[in-house]
């Protein structure tokens, strides 16, 4: 038995006993295995992150995100561009939650795939969530330090540009969504992500 929610699967299996050589009779067996639920608290005490920050789960299992500490989201992105919505799950940015109660905002994700599935939050602070760390995996194998590198190296970048754009009176022009897009669509992208 897994840690489980209200779902479960069932497996049938028939055990056969000979009670002759010429005779056997079949006896159908239940055995009910649930699925598992990860709890992911979003935005902890502990700064920008998620605790924990990556989980080994099973398709059918179901990634519970308790969201704390503020306004955060959980935005699925890629390997390359952590900061940068793949266009996937996302939870927006409407659980403000500034005295971290526990349990007052929750958002289920029920996994699919056995494939790494990747998220970050997409407040921009400054600074940029991701780019301080507030990085999520499922499944990574041995790909997350890759990952949180990756997160880096894209925060990094997209506050350059900003306060660049800052200096020179036009970031109030651009939305931080077209600059990042911009940036990491980009050669600049290749330059920084390897």
């Amino acid at each position: 038995m897994i840690s489980s929610d209200s779902s479960s699967t069932s497996i049938h299996l028939t055990a056969s006993t000979s009670t002759s050589a010429s005779a056997a009779s079949s006896y159908p067996t239940t055995i009910t295995q649930s699925k598992a639920t990860h709890v992911i608290d979003v935005g902890t005490g502990r700064g920008f992150a998620y605790n924990p920050s990556w989980v080994n789960a099973s398709i059918g299992d179901t990634v519970r995100f308790n969201f704390l500490g503020r306004n955060h989201s959980v935005t699925q992105s890629d390997l390359a561009s952590p900061c940068t919505s793949n266009g996937g799950f996302d939870t927006g940015l409407n659980q403000f939650n500034p005295l971290n109660i526990s349990g007052k905002f929750v958002v289920d994700f029920q996994v699919n795939v056995s494939t790494p599935l990747w998220f970050y939050c997409k407040q921009p602070g400054p600074p940029s969530h991701c780019g301080e760390g507030m990085i999520f995996a499922i499944n990574p194998g041995d790909r997350f330090n890759q990952f949180l590198k990756n997160a880096a190296a894209q925060g990094q970048a997209l506050a350059i540009l900003i306060s660049v754009l800052g200096a020179i009176g036009n970031a109030s022009s651009f939305s931080i969504s077209a600059i990042d897009n911009a940036l990491f669509n980009s050669t600049i992208r290749r330059r920084y992500l390897r």
